[in-house]
């Protein structure tokens, strides 16, 4: 079964799509410009995973036309709160140039400290992925156009350390992951001056909770088979 947020931000099973890794088919970075992406491959979950893709929508090419991540995910379970009210990483898409390879679609979360947001805020870190349930493992796909280090820092709901991991950037992105008990958040701190996450995916410590509200497609068969039974019901 795969998981993916529908548009009345509710948790709904779709059909996977077939062969769907994140990556251009065939390479390891985008190839062309998609100008839309189905909710499928935005986020994905499999038996176990929660994978986001960041591929629902078209993103602009510069800072100032965007505003901060922040909550886009909640109904996916994973919010991203940024430095002061409107800091943090935003989605950019692969127009912007970044400088970097091994994305995985045409999208990716970046962050720059020289930059400005939209709204006034600073696309800087530290970044933050807080769960709305706990997780045991954690994994992003991260690199740089400068060099320097990031680190992913994980903390269970009582605030004591679940697990922590540091890798050197580079252009090419490279995984960075931590597992552990019961992770309730993770903070990701690096020295470069510019920086680029993909793929952002985590496993639940525990199976999923039932989804809140049905995707719109499943309330109209809902009330198309209780109309049939009514119907039934007055036949003698």
């Amino acid at each position: 079964m795969v998981w993916t947020a529908t548009a009345g931000a509710a948790l709904a099973p779709v059909v996977p799509v077939a062969g769907f890794n994140g990556r251009a088919p065939g390479s390891g970075q985008p190839s062309a410009r998609r100008s839309s992406a189905s909710s499928s491959s935005t986020a994905q979950r499999n038996a176990r995973e929660i994978l986001i893709t960041f591929e629902d929508g078209d993103e602009p090419c510069h800072f100032p036309e965007t505003v901060a991540l922040r909550d886009r995910y909640a109904p996916l379970g994973v919010v991203f709160p940024g430095p002061g009210d409107s800091g943090g990483g935003a989605i950019l898409g692969d127009c912007s140039k970044f400088g970097v390879e091994g994305y995985g679609g045409y999208r990716f979360l970046a962050f720059n400290a020289a930059a400005r947001l939209a709204d006034g805020g600073v696309p800087k870190g530290p970044e933050v992925l807080s769960f709305s349930w706990p997780v045991q493992s954690v994994e992003v796909l991260t690199g740089s156009p400068a060099q320097g280090s990031v680190t992913l820092s994980c903390l269970d709901g009582d605030g004591a350390p679940a697990g922590s991991a540091t890798i050197g950037l580079g252009k090419a992105l490279q995984p960075l992951s931590v597992s552990g008990q019961d992770i309730a958040s993770c903070q990701i701190d690096f020295d470069a001056a510019a920086l680029v996450l993909d793929n952002p995916r985590f496993t639940p410590q525990d199976a999923l909770p039932i989804p809140a509200q049905t995707s719109p497609g499943t309330g109209l068969l809902i009330l198309l088979l209780a109309l049939a039974g009514v119907l039934r019901l007055g036949k003698p």
